[in-house]
């Protein structure tokens, strides 16, 4: 038997999934999934927004987090610059991004990448891809780190 809750939340699922942007779409099927698998833990008061936005900040934080193992980044500066509203013209006022990026463990990431991908890259390039995958991250969205350093080299 389904509990009030919980068929609440599948009705309100159902009725808003089409109206949802398409950004939030993936995060109402990952709900509906841990339904179907029973693995939802359901929240007293919470509405389904309430459901999506924890899935997103959850995915988010997963983000940010294979960002830091990944680079060995300053993780505070940069949930600092996250926080921020960054472009182009302002990702570098005070230096900050500049500061960022120097925090980035050069050598631990080269082993990331020779780990995930089974290439040796030279430190020049690198550098290079730690300034675009730094710009994109902040200026973009938040993003599967692995994903983004697959697609750099292919």
């Amino acid at each position: 038997m389904v509990s009030s809750s919980l068929q609440s939340l599948l009705n309100d699922l159902h009725r808003t999934f089409a109206q949802l942007p398409v950004e939030l779409q993936p995060y109402a099927e990952m709900i509906l999934n841990d339904v179907n698998n029973g693995e939802l833990v359901i929240k007293e008061g919470w509405e389904f927004t309430d459901y999506l936005n924890e899935y997103q900040l959850s995915e988010e934080d997963d983000f940010i987090q294979d960002l830091v193992d990944s680079t060995n980044i300053n993780e505070a500066l940069l949930r600092e610059m996250l926080d921020l509203r960054l472009t182009e013209v302002n990702i570098n006022e005070y230096s900050r991004f500049d500061k960022l990026k120097s925090s980035v463990n050069v050598g631990h990431f080269s082993g990331y990448i020779e780990k995930n991908l089974g290439k040796m890259v030279i430190p020049i390039k690198v550098n290079m891809l730690i300034d675009r995958l730094l710009r994109a991250f902040l200026l973009e969205d938040v993003f599967d780190v692995t994903e983004y350093i697959k697609n750099y080299f292919n």
